[in-house]
């Protein structure tokens, strides 16, 4: 009874020694655990942030650029819109100018329509080559009172015509003489020719009769 008194004791102690390890073990490894966690969390945390300041990074560097390109566009925009103002602007001047011509060409070719005489009914083929001065010498005899003209000068230019008869045919086919058109360097002999051919006072010359005809202008029109 004595030696079994005694060792129970010493069981029980060594049993509740281990137990007492095991227990102290387990709450250090549980205290360990609970200071690490919070490290990874943090490490964790810190990543994030860290990827996070680089992705603002690269934002703020892409707005940057994307600003900068906006701002060329804008300025090339603005440039873009002058030039076409100047372009407007000079097109309007332009538009003036060719006015003014248009109005010039027009008063230049009335000025020069007025300076012509047309003769109708001269036969083809009488002129000869030169139908200048065939025309020169017949209105020269026709208005022998105009011999303080210079014919030579006056009568610039001289030719016939290349019109169709009045029925659509070909020149060829057409029973009228082409009409000749003679353009005088003044005005003043083309309206003395003119005013003294009137029907009142037909002139001729080499069997060509000079007169005034509305009925014969009208048809050859």
């Amino acid at each position: 009874m004595s030696c079994s008194l005694e060792r129970a004791p010493a069981q029980r102690s060594r049993e509740y020694r281990s137990l007492s390890a095991g227990t102290v073990g387990r709450e250090w490894s549980s205290k360990r655990s609970c200071k690490q966690r919070p490290r990874t969390e943090n490490r964790r945390a810190w990543i994030a942030t860290k990827r996070l300041q680089g992705t603002d990074r690269k934002v703020a560097k892409s707005r940057i650029e994307i600003e900068g390109k906006l701002n060329t566009m804008e300025e090339s925009t603005m440039a873009v819109e002058a030039d076409v103002e100047a372009l407007r602007v000079q097109c309007a001047s332009q538009d003036g100018q060719l006015t003014d011509i248009m109005w010039k060409l027009e008063d230049h070719e009335n000025r020069q329509r007025r300076n012509n005489l047309r003769f109708l009914g001269i036969g083809e083929g009488v002129e000869g080559n030169d139908i200048r001065a065939y025309m020169i010498e017949i209105l020269r005899d026709a208005f022998p009172e105009l011999t303080n003209w210079d014919w030579e000068i006056k009568v610039q230019r001289v030719h016939r015509f290349p019109a169709v008869s009045r029925e659509g045919g070909s020149i060829a086919e057409s029973k009228c003489p082409r009409a000749i058109l003679v353009f005088f360097g003044n005005f003043l002999l083309r309206q003395a020719i003119f005013e003294k051919a009137l029907p009142d006072t037909p002139r001729s010359a080499d069997g060509v009769t000079f007169f005034y005809s509305t009925r014969l202008l009208s048809y050859h029109r």
